[in-house]
C-alpha cells in the first residue's frame, strides 16, 4: 500500500499561507468587547468565613437541662464554614448536637435554607431568627442573618418534648452568634 506524501515545500507554503491570513484578519477585525463589568460595577470581595466555636453557642449546663441527665465533655467537630458541636450522655444514647453554617452574607446563606427546605418540602414556623423549619427527623432548622443553625435534641421522649427542647436551645444559641 502506497502512501500519498505532499511535497516538503507545498506544506510550508500552505502553513505560511494560513499563518499570514490568520494575522492579517486579526489585523482587520476590531478587539472583541470585554464582558466584564467596569471596575466600579464589580462585586465588591466577600468578607472571609471567620472560625466559629460551636459550643460556645451552648453550654453543657444546658445542654444537661435539656435531656435531664449528666453529660460528657463536649465534641466539636466540622470543617469550616460549617461547625458543630455534640453533647453526649455517657450511656451514648441521648445527646444535644447543634451545627452551625457561616455564609459569606445573608443572601448566600438564605438561598441556602431555601434550597434545602424545598428539596425536603419542609413546613415552616415562626418565631426564631428570620425564618425556622422543622425536619421530619425534630431537627429545628434555623436563618439568621449569614448563619444557618440546625438543632437536635434526641432521647427516648416524644417527639413533640424534643421540639420544644430544640427550640428552646436553637433560641439560646441564636442569642450568642456573632454579628
Amino acid at each position: 500500500m502506497r502512501r500519498f506524501r505532499a511535497p516538503c515545500g507545498a506544506m510550508m507554503a500552505l502553513a505560511l499561507a494560513l499563518v499570514s491570513l490568520a494575522c492579517g484578519a486579526a489585523e482587520d477585525q476590531p478587539a472583541p468587547k470585554s464582558t466584564a463589568p467596569p471596575a466600579s460595577q464589580a462585586a465588591a470581595p466577600r468578607p472571609p468565613i471567620p472560625s466559629l466555636d460551636a459550643c460556645s453557642l451552648l453550654t453543657q449546663a444546658e445542654a444537661e437541662t435539656a435531656l435531664g441527665k449528666t453529660i460528657r465533655e463536649p465534641v466539636r467537630g466540622g470543617t469550616p464554614p460549617v461547625f458543630s458541636c455534640s453533647y453526649v450522655t455517657p450511656g451514648g444514647l441521648d445527646n444535644v448536637s447543634l451545627s452551625v453554617s457561616v455564609h459569606s452574607d445573608a443572601r448566600q446563606a438564605h438561598d441556602a435554607y431555601l434550597m434545602s427546605r424545598a428539596i425536603n418540602n419542609y413546613q415552616e414556623f415562626s418565631g426564631l431568627g428570620d425564618r425556622a423549619y422543622l425536619s421530619a427527623t425534630a431537627d429545628v432548622h434555623v436563618l439568621a442573618g449569614r448563619y444557618e443553625l440546625s438543632m437536635d435534641v434526641s432521647q427516648s421522649i416524644d417527639k413533640d418534648a424534643q421540639v420544644t427542647k430544640a427550640k428552646d436551645l436553637a433560641a439560646r444559641a441564636l442569642e450568642r452568634l456573632p454579628q
